[in-house]
């Protein structure tokens, strides 16, 4: 006969371990969005030195005289800084993870527009595959715990979904481009029917704003 008393430790036990494998992912994750946000944040202030240098040689070359020669065209060995294209391997958890808990959220302020709208459709592409909905209340006190735990529970059936269709993508950008193309040819317009029921339904508490909640329509087959 089981123990009650040992069935509720082991129990304990079990939550126990979960919730810091879960809190290890999240502080993981942090530290890969702080590095990405000190980056950004060096390659704008390297865009707007260039910039200002530029803007300092066209006005001095306006007041010289030019001299009509013939002219070659060359590579500009001052050409500005690249921004860093968005890596390719980053997990569909991370981009989950700093859509909700990231300060400022991404939807109030995100100097980045391209990275903004494609977080914004990752994350509706994963809300897809919680078929029970879900609830995430900003105000309570284990909020980023619920938030990586969803995280975690949506990645494996986006990725099982993926290769039934043929892709081994786990990167958010590769899973971005093979949703977008299952989305056009209407590979996903069962499961868009089913988030705007449970969404009628109040079976979903999304913190984020409406106007990032539903943005995906069905496609023609």
């Amino acid at each position: 006969m089981i123990d009650p008393v040992e069935s509720v430790q082991s129990e304990q036990v079990n939550q126990s371990d979960e919730r810091k494998m879960i809190r290890h992912q999240a502080s993981v994750i942090n530290h890969f969005i702080e590095q990405a946000k000190r980056q950004d944040e060096r390659l704008d202030v390297m865009g707007a030195k260039f910039d200002a240098q530029k803007s300092t040689t066209e006005q001095i070359a306006e007041c010289q005289p030019r001299p009509v020669v013939a002219t070659i065209p060359a590579s500009d060995p001052q050409s500005p800084p690249k921004r860093r294209r968005k890596a390719s391997n980053v997990p569909l958890r991370a981009i989950w993870y700093e859509w909700y808990t990231s300060e400022p959220r991404l939807w109030v302020k995100c100097t980045n527009k391209q990275k903004r709208s494609d977080s914004k459709l990752i994350v509706a592409y994963l809300k897809l595959f919680l078929d029970s909905g879900f609830k995430l209340d900003d105000n309570a006190s284990a909020y980023r715990d619920d938030v990586m735990s969803l995280a975690l529970l949506v990645e494996e059936p986006v990725l099982a979904f993926l290769s039934q269709h043929g892709s081994k993508s786990n990167g958010a950008n590769a899973v971005l481009k093979m949703m977008r193309l299952l989305h056009r040819t209407g590979k996903l317009n069962g499961r868009i029917v089913t988030h705007r029921r449970l969404i009628a339904a109040r079976a979903i508490l999304d913190p984020s704003p409406a106007y990032t909640q539903v943005v995906l329509d069905t496609r023609s087959e």
